[in-house]
């Protein structure tokens, strides 16, 4: 193990598996022009991911908070299929729960595909 004498934190140059689990149940989007066939959005969610160990590091939490805030574009055909794109800002931190809440900031660019009944 590595352990830098000015961080808190352990690092290890070992790779190691980690599970975790989540919900999202907050959220809102909002679809401008809803009866077009193209539709910008914009979303949020926030929920809560526990993980088998402490994540990101030692010394901080099981337990998790997230939220992201999104944007994009819905494009909807007649035969209710839809592709989406867009950007997602997210974040992910104990709330000090644990000793220390270092938070990861993620940003990614996202693509999906729907079929509606």
């Amino acid at each position: 193990r590595l352990v830098p004498t000015s961080s808190p934190f352990v690092f290890t140059s070992a790779r190691k598996s980690v599970y975790g689990w989540g919900a999202a149940p907050i959220g809102l989007k909002f679809n401008f022009r809803r009866n077009r066939r193209v539709q910008p959005f914009g979303q949020a969610t926030g929920g809560f991911l526990y993980f088998s160990d402490q994540v990101p590091n030692l010394n901080t939490s099981q337990f998790n908070f997230t939220f992201d805030f999104s944007g994009g574009v819905q494009v909807v055909n007649t035969n209710r299929r839809s592709f989406t794109i867009g950007y997602k800002y997210q974040h992910i931190s104990n709330g000090y729960t644990g000793i220390f809440n270092p938070g990861v900031d993620l940003q990614m660019i996202f693509a999906g595909f729907s079929v509606f009944r």
